[in-house]
């Protein structure tokens, strides 16, 4: 994925709380495949993975467009704990094994976690050759 984040506001500047909204381009490699219940030698029911027969053309590697919302809260200078939602917009017509709908199949998802930060302030940083490089957070 390839996301851009905004924060409304900046933790660095003693703030503790901040709202966010993100959103990208993301690729994922779609490979369909069904549980299939078939019996061995000795009767005992068995299950197997196998590829879905192709009904219709498609690529294995698709694209989506991931947009979310969140929220921030520092812990400290070096933690924050978050908490975000995010919307999946897929390229893809067949995700949920039925193709007959004429509109592209999309998902969501709930995250909750900690962020940890290597440097309690984000502004200069000795880069190549000893160059001070301003790494912007807003």
């Amino acid at each position: 994925s390839l996301l851009g984040q905004y924060e409304i506001f900046n933790l660095n500047a003693g703030r503790k709380f901040t709202p966010y909204v993100f959103g990208g381009v993301a690729m994922y490699q779609y490979k369909p495949y069904q549980k299939v219940a078939y019996y061995n030698n000795n009767n005992d029911m068995r299950f197997a993975n196998l590829a879905m027969q192709q009904t219709h053309p498609f690529q294995n590697e698709q694209i989506a467009f991931p947009v979310g919302l969140g929220v921030k809260y520092a812990l400290s200078p070096n933690f924050s704990a978050f908490a975000e939602g995010n919307y999946r917009i897929m390229n893809n017509l067949l995700l949920d094994n039925y193709a007959d709908d004429t509109k592209f199949d999309s998902y969501y998802s709930v995250n909750v976690g900690i962020l940890f930060r290597l440097s309690k302030s984000a502004g200069a940083r000795k880069g190549i050759n000893g160059k001070d490089w301003d790494c912007p957070v807003y």
